[in-house]
């Protein structure tokens, strides 16, 4: 980490701050937003609107796959520095999203309307209101898709300031239409619809604002029509499509197998398991948000050795961010359990603890992922991923049918994740000839540190906590623990003079001003 790339070091820690922020503010203010908008809807409202747009977000599901097309085509432009064929990208990536967003209304006004109309199960006095709220969710979701590349745009300049900036104001409005709840006289599911798709006009047209005034060149639409282009775009998306298709329908499956041979107690384990999974790993997909567009720029400009140091340090600082947060935790796993949910079904500290182990391990693989979307080589990426991730099926199958203990399940994504970190390794280093040696001692003190610390998340959760000055001692010693191993194992001594100097400027800098 010298001097030639602090700059660029910089823009990354400030844009993972912006995200950082965003987050936070964007869980804490959806929290409250979620029980207020259940106490006025009530359970049946709630669940309709739920399921109403959820409805409606299955035909949009392919929306992410064709947003990091269009975020990695942008990139890879701005990388390479050629204006005019930014706005190319950008102006394919608009009509590839207008041929999409015109798909998803027809699925959403024939087969959508049958499903709503026919199959779900929905009152009889909350139909006219589920009507009216799915086709402000259609209208919403193609208005979404519209203003994807746009969206992605920003994410290529690195401009993560104006991205968290929107995105706490939508959860701030999102709030207010809560609110309004309160003093609605109407129909309050057909007023909360409205509010929400007023909020996603209004936030949308943010973005496009800010574009359009920021990157004018960037976005000037014209007629036109790239087949080549197009064809490359379409076929990055669909690889993409097929790891993200493969990886959800075999938890969906493994969810239903463990439905069928233990019962529904471990489906509400594992549900509790995956919520918290999928907040701590936001500490990682922020940071490797911010990061993620470096690595295609630096591939497009032909720098490799850059390219190889930052796939190096996402891996590296994706595992350090989440041991981090995550260690504490699953410590006191069994305290915060109590506090958290009235019923804690049974296995649910011990699924939590597996299922982080294996974000842990997954987390450090992603970036090789990147390095396959740099290069739009992701065809050979996803099938060889795809393949691995389907061995999750017969393996917990021949578990659950053999009778063997639920935490095996659990286990088997860990080996997964493992065997997938050499593979993607593998696949980077055929791709953009990655080197193996940093990695793989890297995955080696990963291990040893995994052992260790699981070993101690058993012995702790031996014992009872005697109260909550117990669990505040033992999260903060665990925190320095985590801290100490993430500086003096983790990272190199390179990085750590690096930090330090970094640490030591930032304070200097601090009394000055003081």
């Amino acid at each position: 980490m010298g001097n030639s790339v602090v700059n660029p070091n910089k823009q990354i820690a400030k844009n993972t701050l912006y995200l950082y922020i965003r987050m936070l503010i964007t869980m804490v203010v959806t929290l409250f937003t979620s029980r207020i908008v259940l106490a006025q809807l009530g359970v049946v409202d709630y669940g309709v609107y739920n399921v109403v747009g959820g409805l409606v977000i299955s035909f949009s599901y392919i929306n992410s796959s064709l947003a990091s097309s269009s975020s990695r085509f942008l990139s890879y432009e701005l990388g390479k520095g050629v204006t005019n064929e930014l706005n190319r990208v950008f102006c394919m990536s608009l009509n590839i999203h207008y041929i999409f967003g015109a798909i998803v209304f027809i699925l959403a006004e024939s087969l959508g309307l049958w499903i709503l109309g026919y199959k779900l199960n929905i009152p009889e006095g909350s139909r006219t209101a589920a009507f009216v709220v799915y086709q402000l969710c259609t209208l919403s979701s193609i208005f979404n898709i519209l203003a994807i590349p746009y969206n992605s745009l920003i994410i290529a300049h690195e401009k993560m300031s104006a991205f968290a900036y929107i995105s706490i104001v939508e959860v701030i409005l999102k709030f207010g239409a809560a609110l309004l709840l309160y003093i609605s006289w109407r129909s309050k599911l057909t007023v909360y619809g409205i509010s929400l798709f007023v909020i996603s006009i209004i936030v949308r047209s943010i973005y496009i604002f800010y574009c359009k005034r920021k990157f004018r060149n960037d976005v000037y639409y014209k007629r036109m029509w790239d087949k080549g282009l197009f064809k490359n775009m379409i076929g990055f998306s669909t690889w993409a499509i097929c790891l993200t298709t493969s990886s959800t329908l075999v938890n969906e499956i493994v969810n239903i197998l463990l439905n069928i041979f233990v019962g529904p107690v471990v489906n509400a384990a594992r549900g509790v398991a995956v919520a918290v999974q999928g907040s701590l790993s936001q500490f990682v997909t922020n940071f490797q948000v911010a990061l993620n567009p470096q690595i295609t720029k630096n591939y497009a400009a032909e720098n490799l050795p850059r390219c190889y140091q930052l796939i190096l340090v996402s891996s590296k600082l994706a595992f350090m961010l989440l041991f981090l947060i995550a260690f504490p935790i699953l410590v006191n796993i069994n305290f915060i359990l109590k506090i958290w949910l009235v019923e804690v079904p049974e296995n649910t500290a011990i699924i939590i603890v597996l299922v982080t182990i294996s974000s842990l391990f997954y987390g450090m693989a992603n970036p090789f992922g990147v390095s396959a979307e740099a290069t739009n080589r992701i065809k050979t990426f996803s099938i060889w991923i795809s393949l691995l991730n389907c061995l999750n099926l017969p393996i917990s199958y021949v578990l659950l049918r053999c009778s063997c203990p639920v935490a095996l399940v659990f286990a088997v994504p860990i080996v997964i994740n493992v065997v997938g970190y050499f593979l993607k390794l593998l696949l980077s280093h055929n791709v953009i000839g990655m080197p193996y040696m940093q990695e793989l001692i890297l995955l080696l003190k990963v291990v040893v540190v995994v052992v260790i610390s699981t070993a101690m998340v058993v012995i702790f959760n031996l014992y009872e906590e005697n109260g909550f000055s117990s669990f505040a001692i033992t999260f903060i010693i665990c925190f320095v623990y985590a801290g100490l191993i993430d500086y003096y194992v983790i990272l190199s001594s390179k990085e750590r003079e690096y930090f330090k100097a970094m640490a030591l400027n930032k304070i200097q800098s601090i009394c000055r001003g003081a």
